[in-house]
């Protein structure tokens, strides 16, 4: 096979790599690799097949640093199959687990480090996430004994994958949904990232995870920063560009949704490519497809699609599960706008996210404009709440405060919301319309920012909202006891019980057991009881 024109590897070079693989020259060819990285497996992946299918395995699992550039090398010949990518993790998954006990056992600085890298990898997929990065904290803390880190100046940086561990560490802690932990390791990567063509880019996907977290944080300008810087870094092949670069076009996506550009949104969500064929970081494409349903399509098609991109990474979209902050919070957005308040409300019972935007969008929705404005109040002064929902927020707060009779604190709390969300107008569409133009009125928000062409499914929804003793006599309905066995389990009377029970029938709008056991289905008011079960 010919390089390609515009392959950075040069002549010397690709004899050098040549040469290793016909003589089978293991030791040149690990080397070459560092020096390569990337580049090495994207040039030459039928050759490196080649080479490793005929060595035994316990060879080429000596030599990690080859294990994963065949790897890489499997990727890039089959990537147009679809069973390609699965094959690869499940070969990380496999490889990783033997490497968790023996990566500080290699001789070469780099073994450690590949084998280290494998062995989070594969913790990680399994939804490890503290033993991932107890991992990784191991391999760091060895990689320091052995010797000191090369300086900028030191020739070394250009052939040890600077950057890859403290990248590692760094999705390991977005996943498990600790991004201020996160944006520490992403950034020392992306500090640490090498010279191109060749050692930067584990600095180039740090910076485009962190214009992702930005972009999802509700930080504009720093998203843009760290797309220029990730662009500044460099090429990579393009074989790998999908995988590599996705962060970034997911950005990018969530970029456009903000800025109400459905074109330019649906060119960069087309350029991600399929949300079940994405890899670990799916979670946030998902979102961004859930997002794009919200504001321009169906909000029950986006929970289909959002329910099928789970269910092909084997998660559940009502569960806390890797990444499952994300798509917690995508599916409560996306169920507010389908008018299942109930559903919501619940969600935010069972799980650990921050739903407060969308269970205050549900209150006003349900014209309960007082619990609306003192939900949005609590949760615009807690620190830990995102830039983002803070503008939805406030736009909530004006819109409770304005049903509630007070212009002037509506006006305030909706020009103030109108300044911080300047870059992210997404967010108007966080109230209804007949709020937007009634803000629009008092001069909180410009003309323009009524949007009438993004009324979505704002009609008012009822709420049903159960006592914890209705909860508990729906419980025992559904496991099949009878009144009096009920109440004996309860220790109450069997008139008190099906006192409970007229209340909640009434609450659900039913008139028989099957009803309320259906009706209960669907608001999602059995979860906690699936959930239990499940344990």
């Amino acid at each position: 096979m010919d390089l390609d024109a515009r392959s950075p590897i040069d002549p010397e070079c690709d004899e050098q790599v040549r040469t290793a693989i016909a003589g089978r020259d293991l030791d040149t060819l690990a080397t070459l690799s560092d020096r390569l990285w990337h580049h090495l497996p994207a040039a030459y992946a039928p050759e490196l097949l080649g080479l490793l299918a005929d060595l035994p395995d316990t060879v080429v699992e000596a030599r990690p640093r080859l294990l994963l550039a065949g790897l890489v090398a499997h990727q890039v010949e089959h990537g147009e199959h679809t069973a390609a990518l699965p094959v690869v993790k499940q070969a990380v998954v496999t490889h990783g687990r033997r490497y968790a006990r023996t990566a500080r056992s290699f001789r070469e600085r780099a073994d450690v480090l590949a084998a280290g890298v494998c062995a989070v990898v594969s913790a990680r997929m399994h939804g490890a996430h503290a033993e991932a990065q107890r991992l990784a904290e191991k391999v760091a803390r060895h990689l320091e004994t052995d010797a000191p880190a090369p300086g900028p100046w030191n020739a070394s940086r250009t052939s040890t994958r600077p950057g890859l561990l403290e990248l590692q560490q760094g999705v390991t802690a977005v996943l498990a949904g600790t991004p201020e932990i996160a944006v520490n390791h992403l950034s020392r990567s992306y500090a640490e990232s090498g010279p191109g063509p060749f050692q930067h880019f584990a600095g180039a996907e740090a910076a485009a995870v962190l214009a992702m977290l930005a972009t999802f944080r509700g930080h504009p300008d720093l998203a843009q920063t760290w797309l220029r810087r990730h662009e500044e870094l460099g090429e990579v092949p393009g074989a790998l560009r999908p995988a590599l670069t996705l962060p970034a076009r997911v950005a990018r996506a969530r970029t456009a949704l903000d800025a109400l550009d459905r074109v330019g949104a649906e060119r960069w969500l087309t350029e991600a490519g399929d949300t079940a064929d994405a890899g670990e970081l799916w979670p946030f494409l998902a979102a961004v497809r859930a997002e794009h349903a919200r504001l321009f399509g169906d909000p029950l098609k986006g929970l289909l699609q959002l329910d099928e991109a789970c269910f092909a990474h084997g998660a559940r979209a009502d569960r806390y599960a890797p990444g499952g902050h994300v798509v917690v919070r995508a599916r409560a957005d996306l169920l507010t706008q389908a008018g299942e308040g109930s559903q919501v409300l619940h969600l935010a019972q069972a799980v650990p996210a921050d739903l407060s935007l969308p269970v205050a969008q549900v209150y006003l929705r349900a014209d309960d404009a007082r619990e609306a404005g003192r939900i949005a109040a609590r949760a615009i002064r807690d620190p830990a709440t995102s830039p983002r929902d803070a503008v939805g927020l406030r736009l909530v707060l004006a819109a409770a405060q304005h049903r509630l009779g007070d212009a002037d604190a509506a006006r305030e709390s909706g020009a103030a919301a109108r300044r911080l969300g300047t870059s992210m107008r997404s967010t108007l569409v966080s109230v209804p319309l007949e709020d937007r133009v009634a803000l629009a009125d008092l001069g909180a928000l410009a003309p323009e920012d009524t949007l009438p062409d993004l009324d979505g499914n704002h009609r008012p929804l009822p709420l049903v909202r159960l006592t914890r003793r209705e909860t508990v006599v729906l419980h025992e309905l559904v496991d099949g006891g009878t009144l009096s066995a009920v109440a004996d389990r309860l220790g109450v009377s069997v008139h008190t019980v099906r006192s409970q029970s007229s209340s909640l029938y009434a609450k659900l709008g039913a008139s028989s057991r099957a009803d309320a056991i259906a009706r209960a289905e669907h608001l999602g008011l059995l979860a906690s009881r699936d959930r239990s079960e499940g344990a």
